[in-house]
């Protein structure tokens, strides 16, 4: 919650949206353990403010439609967190197929 109140513009909007690999943890849907908190923030943030150290951001443009909520704080959706981190790698596959049949599973 911390960070994500520490994401807030100057009209008190959340502007970062937990993601990769801190949203599959957020979501319960794999092992996964990330050594850092994920946070997704557009491209074009205005401001740009020293990062705290616990934080590693992955600057990119959300649709509304890929950005969900878990535990009160913004998280990109489970399909949208698989293929991201699909993308870029980071993450074996195996655990990114035990997040998808654990989110079929889940409905």
């Amino acid at each position: 919650m911390l960070w994500s109140l520490w994401s807030r513009n100057r009209g008190e909007a959340a502007q970062g949206v937990y993601s990769h690999q801190t949203a599959l943890s957020l979501y319960d849907l794999s092992d996964v353990m990330p050594a850092k908190l994920h946070m997704t923030v557009q491209k074009t943030s205005g401001e740009t403010v020293k990062s705290p150290a616990c934080l590693f951001y992955i600057f990119a443009d959300l649709p509304q439609g890929d950005i969900g909520a878990v535990h009160g704080v913004r998280v990109t959706k489970p399909m949208r967190t698989i293929l991201d981190l699909l993308e870029r790698g980071d993450v074996p596959l195996a655990t990114l197929r035990q997040a998808l049949r654990e989110g079929l599973r889940r409905g």
